[in-house]
């Protein structure tokens, strides 16, 4: 710059300027920065939901029904079915039981007493790696919201018929109770339940 000009020029004036296009020029690469990250959180989120059909059921012919089964328990014999311990279940689950059982290739591991029907401790074996692998694959996805890697919106709204109490209470729920091991699904499904019960205050008494 010639001499007369900077003489010219306020040296104040030409400070401002710089941390002015310093500050726009760092406004900039984080606007950059955090739609980048954004996108990345998206693109996590739909790779997620889409595996997450292959992780569970396709090589879990059994789960839907475990599934079904187990939200019947009580504490008691889910304690037993984490022992991996012989079980005692209602005459009223039979059919679920059998077919539990079936999908297995399990069937002569159930035997009727009087009302009751005795689960025997293979196959009470052999659901709970099915419960556990279950478990293992929500608290992955219940990690990834917890921390913000996933986008929150679209993991909410994906999968509220896992962790949404007023769609469907959650499979397994008495099971991870007792195991004390799921920190971030315990924690997303706090969550929901705040979301659930504000949202239910708010409505209007008729």
């Amino acid at each position: 710059m010639p001499e007369w000009l900077t003489e010219l020029i306020d040296p104040n004036w030409l400070t401002a300027v710089a941390a002015a296009v310093t500050a726009v020029s760092v406004f900039l690469l984080w606007n950059q920065v955090k739609a980048d990250h954004e996108r990345s959180r998206r693109e996590n989120s739909i790779e997620m939901m889409a595996s997450w059909n292959d992780a569970i059921y396709r090589d879990s012919p059994s789960l839907p029904f475990i599934i079904m089964l187990v939200k019947e328990f009580d504490e008691k014999q889910c304690f037993s079915l984490w022992r991996s311990e012989e079980i005692e279940v209602e005459i009223k689950h039979r059919k679920l039981l059998e077919k539990c059982a079936v999908t297995l290739d399990l069937e002569s591991e159930t035997s009727l007493d009087g009302k009751r029907i005795i689960m025997s401790e293979k196959l009470s074996s052999a659901m709970r790696p099915k419960i556990s692998h279950y478990l293992n694959s929500v608290e992955i996805l219940a990690t990834a919201w917890r921390h913000h890697t996933v986008d929150r919106d679209i993991i909410e709204e994906e999968f509220v018929f896992i962790f949404s109490r007023s769609k469907n209470n959650f499979p397994f729920d008495v099971f991870r109770k007792i195991t004390s091991v799921y920190p971030s699904l315990d924690e997303i499904l706090k969550a929901f339940d705040k979301k659930e019960g504000s949202r239910k205050n708010k409505e209007p008494i008729a």
